[in-house]
């Protein structure tokens, strides 16, 4: 059997090949990095900090970091997103800590102990005036870290359009999921 040589700049434009086929075939998008399934995440009982990695669905280019605090006033999170299209968008946390789905809907319904109408889990509308990138500043007095309300371990969502009750969650396209991970 015969041995195939390649110098350095036969081995980058190899690499890039292979990255291109394997992009193309795979749909085009780099996927999020595995997540756990979907309870198997607790937040320890001194969490007072975590941090979401928000991922970009297969339809979306958005991205960003999201730090989660405990407050005296209730759960902050604090950061900023990228990519975002200028529009309303809602920033909401899901039952499952699952964002393997290319679209995100591995991330099961709205958080929402206790029940309630609206859901606990919906924290917001995000307004983007101009697409790019968008600090986020939320406060959910109600939720947790700790204990059945927290928010450890569940999926932190940016759906496409504003939260209305009028229309089945299934058809709002997600742009962006990122699991709530302690830091």
């Amino acid at each position: 059997m015969g041995r195939l040589l390649i110098g350095s700049a036969g081995a980058a434009r190899l690499g890039a090949l292979v990255s291109l086929f394997f992009g193309v075939a795979c749909g085009g998008t780099t996927p999020p990095p595995e997540q756990p399934a979907a309870g198997a995440e607790t937040a320890p009982e001194d969490a007072d900090r975590a941090l979401a990695e928000m991922y970009p669905t297969q339809q979306s280019e958005v991205s960003g970091t999201i730090v989660v605090r405990m407050t005296e006033g209730g759960v902050l999170l604090k950061g900023r997103l990228t990519g975002l299209p200028a529009g309303t968008h809602a920033l909401a946390i899901h039952e499952n800590g699952d964002c393997t789905a290319h679209d995100a809907k591995s991330v099961g319904g709205l958080f929402a102990p206790g029940g309630g109408d609206p859901p606990l889990g919906l924290l917001g509308d995000i307004e983007t005036k101009v697409a790019g990138k968008t600090d986020v500043e939320l406060t959910a007095p109600e939720l947790s870290m700790s204990g059945s309300d927290s928010v450890v371990g569940r999926a932190l969502v940016v759906h496409a359009w504003p939260y209305d009750p009028n229309v089945e969650l299934e058809r709002v396209p997600y742009l962006a999921c990122g699991v709530i991970r302690p830091r």
